[in-house]
């Protein structure tokens, strides 16, 4: 009997799904959550909280290593080695987790710049989205800012 498996009917098996869902929703789900991140400095959360601030740092300066290890292994053709130590010396992370991250991105290309463009064009669409707003009449409703 044959059975409607809708989006996923292309699919040879159950492990292609991350991958297809990753290719799909990695800008928008992880843009939207790398920019909820800034948001939450924007509006002043780590205002009291400096290691709060320094773990956002901690975590921004990682995301950036993994955009530069992708055009390193893409374009340059870094080597796992020196993406290895590139890691461990830029970021002080331990050489394991090195290896661990390593080993994704060489599977996943380019999913660090799709997060990072997701982060970069929400604000861009939000700012967008609140000039046709505001160009909108009212009608004598009240309503808050985009």
């Amino acid at each position: 009997m044959a059975r409607n498996r809708g989006v996923f009917a292309n699919l040879r098996d159950v492990t292609e799904t991350a991958t297809w869902s990753m290719k799909t929703n990695s800008a928008y789900a992880e843009g939207s959550a790398l920019y909820a991140e800034r948001l939450a400095t924007d509006i002043g959360m780590y205002k009291d909280d400096p290691f709060g601030d320094l773990g956002r740092l901690k975590a921004e300066m990682f995301r950036a290593t993994r955009l530069v290890v992708d055009a390193g292994l893409r374009d340059d053709g870094w080597t796992r080695e020196q993406v290895i130590a590139y890691r461990v010396d830029t970021t002080g992370m331990d050489e394991s987790a090195a290896i661990s991250e390593e080993e994704r991105y060489i599977g996943q290309p380019a999913q660090a710049c799709a997060h990072k463009v997701g982060q970069l064009r929400i604000p861009e669409r939000r700012a967008r989205s609140g000039r046709a707003w505001a160009q909108v009449p009212s009608q004598g409703i009240p309503r808050g800012g985009a």
